[in-house]
């Protein structure tokens, strides 16, 4: 319940059992906080450069990221929100919870997402960034909220929706939905494929352009008054 805060001097907190937070940790630049026994957080962490290591972390409140801030716990379930700016340089699950980029000008770097589940959502706020290094799948929500948003990184197996408007440099493997929402949508990456079950909508007054092609489209394209554009690459 305690409020533990940082000021000038380094600061190293290690619990050897499993650590509860239902109140709120301020970790500054060069801070570490460590509990080998795991940590489940219902309250708030701010990460201002600090650090929060250890085992397992299962976050049910706000993991806020910083100035350099980092989660390198032995792996992390995120069931509620993960934002800012940073590194997750965890295993991390993502089920049911928010990862959010919404620093303008920086990234979200997720080094090993293990999945991004149904109720899952990665956002990506306008100007922001998120890197996912890994591929992964994902059954949730892919949210892109702005002509300047980038999600970047590992290809992705979509079953869930993806939507908005910005820029995609993943390779998208599509399965389920894919549409534009509020402007347009590039997706660069190559390889890029819609299965049979994969549905492609580009709404009024928007544009999707894959920059490298579709090369083939087993599924559906939905124009509702909206352009695709495969830049010149011929598609069967």
């Amino acid at each position: 319940r305690n409020q533990l805060a940082q000021g000038c001097a380094l600061f190293f907190l290690s619990a050897t059992g499993a650590t509860v937070n239902i109140g709120t940790v301020n970790a500054g630049l060069g801070d570490t906080l460590l509990a080998s026994g795991g940590t489940t957080n219902i309250g708030t962490v701010n990460l201002t450069g600090g650090n929060l290591g250890g085992g397992v972390l299962t976050n049910s409140g706000t993991v806020t990221l910083s100035n350099g801030g980092a989660v390198s716990a032995s792996s992390v379930t995120n069931q509620s929100v993960i934002q800012g700016a940073g590194v997750v340089a965890s295993a991390l699950s993502n089920s049911g919870g928010l990862i959010h980029a919404n620093v303008s000008g920086s990234s979200l770097t997720l080094t090993n997402l293990t999945g991004n589940t149904g109720g899952g959502e990665l956002r990506v706020a306008e100007g922001a960034s998120i890197n996912v290094v890994n591929a992964f799948a994902s059954s949730g929500t892919v949210d892109i909220q702005g002509p300047n948003a980038v999600l970047l990184g590992g290809a992705i197996t979509n079953t869930g929706t993806m939507r908005g408007q910005g820029r995609v440099q993943n390779t998208v493997l599509n399965s389920g939905t894919l549409r534009t929402q509020g402007g347009n949508l590039t997706l660069s990456g190559a390889g890029n494929t819609n299965t049979a079950t994969g549905v492609i909508e580009v709404a009024d007054t928007t544009e999707m352009i894959v920059s490298q092609g579709l090369a083939t489209n087993a599924g559906t394209i939905a124009l509702t008054g909206g352009r695709f554009d495969n830049n010149n690459i011929a598609m069967t």
